[in-house]
């Protein structure tokens, strides 16, 4: 039997003490930049996994033998990490050089942070992480499909699907709350 505090067991109610069991994690910086409505929930989640480095990649396997080798699946050139997978592979970066067209400029290292500290509206840091996580969303694929069906989309051609993705979001969502400026740059960089 738990002893519960007095304070708890006497009038906080349910919550109190649901409050009071629970851990106390700290809070990170990126967590409500990554759960927008302007990006799509698959691509939340697997912000989320990328972030946590939860994703079972060739690195992880192949210390459990589970994959033949550790190299990356897209280029073949580096053992297949996070870090690898997300920035330094030659294609992820093919692709990010194309999506840059939105006016980012953003190193490949820790974007999201950049994107948090910029002094941008909010609706353009809604738009910019929307494309990064539809990009690392898209690699992920991209790496599924070269491990099993050894198939690799060119990078413009992925990069013009994130794009018309994002666009259809934008198109979906409620966009009537940008404001004008974010509707001229919008407008600017082909999104609207």
């Amino acid at each position: 039997m738990v002893i519960l505090p007095l304070q708890i067991q006497v009038g906080i109610g349910e919550s109190g003490c649901y409050n009071w069991l629970r851990e106390r994690n700290i809070e990170v910086e990126w967590y409500k930049s990554i759960w927008i409505n302007l990006a799509a929930p698959k691509h939340s989640l697997m912000a989320w996994l990328i972030i946590n480095h939860a994703l079972r990649l060739k690195d992880k396997l192949y210390c459990y033998n589970v994959s033949a080798d550790d190299l990356c699946c897209i280029s073949a050139l580096s053992t297949e990490t996070h870090m690898h997978l997300f920035q330094e592979c030659p294609y992820v970066q093919q692709v990010m050089k194309h999506v840059h067209r939105l006016g980012t400029h953003l190193q490949d290292n820790d974007i999201l942070k950049q994107i948090i500290r910029r002094r941008w509206s909010t609706g353009r840091k809604h738009v910019i992480t929307s494309a990064v996580l539809a990009v690392w969303y898209m690699i992920w694929m991209q790496r599924n499909n070269a491990r099993l069906a050894q198939q690799v989309t060119s990078p413009s051609v992925l990069a013009g699907q994130i794009i018309c993705t994002l666009k259809n979001r934008l198109i979906a969502c409620n966009t009537k709350s940008f404001s004008s400026r974010d509707g001229q740059w919008l407008s600017k960089v082909q999104m609207m």
